[in-house]
């Protein structure tokens, strides 16, 4: 795994899902995550191309946060642990968000920082 700072667009609606979980001092409760696609582009102009993320926030305050201020089409930063997994040929892109950033224009410079962590984002 590898720590990634992304800016991009949400492609799709943060969703909640219930979970059960497995292993660790947790096992056998129920939690709840939140997910939703993030589109990177990776240049500006003939050669640029979008690289998808599937971005996943297992904390529930973080992630009810992230349901209630972020929408499909937002533009945001994410920071987290990513990785690459292969299913059936193809590689898929995720990464486990710990800070969600909603970059809208506030005034004075600000943006607004949604289920961020106790310390500020580092972007």
């Amino acid at each position: 795994m590898s720590f990634r700072q992304l800016i991009g667009t949400v492609g799709s609606e943060p969703e909640a899902t219930t979970i059960t979980y497995r292993n660790g001092k947790h096992a056998g409760e129920q939690g709840e995550l939140t997910k939703f696609r993030l589109a990177v582009k990776d240049a500006i102009g003939k050669d640029a191309s979008t690289t998808w993320y599937g971005v996943t926030i297992f904390d529930e305050a973080r992630g009810n946060a992230v349901q209630s201020e972020v929408y499909k089409g937002a533009r945001v930063a994410v920071e987290g642990e990513a990785t690459v997994r292969e299913y059936e040929g193809k590689e898929y892109n995720d990464i486990i968000a710990q800070g969600v950033a909603l970059l809208q224009w506030l005034g004075g410079g600000r943006t607004a920082d949604v289920g961020k962590p106790a310390d500020d984002l580092a972007f």
